[in-house]
């Protein structure tokens, strides 16, 4: 998960789209398809997230400790 938001902040889609369609190196269409493709990877990144604290939210609740590297060492 770590590298994959990594990868997102790296890209600067939004950036990169929007210098390209003013510039003129892509058209409309492309522009509202790579954004929506940028805007779509972003949202699975965050449900993966979600997931993931979510996850840890109920490891913490089960073993009841602070953290759960606590109980791991």
């Amino acid at each position: 998960m770590v590298e994959y938001n990594i990868l997102l902040a790296s890209l600067n889609n939004p950036a990169f789209l929007n210098k390209a369609l003013q510039l003129g190196r892509i058209t409309v269409k492309q522009y509202f398809q790579d954004k929506s493709f940028y805007f779509y990877s972003y949202n699975r990144y965050l449900e993966q997230k979600w997931g993931y604290q979510r996850t840890l939210a109920g490891l913490y609740k089960f073993f009841k400790v602070k953290r759960f590297d606590e109980y791991m060492g």
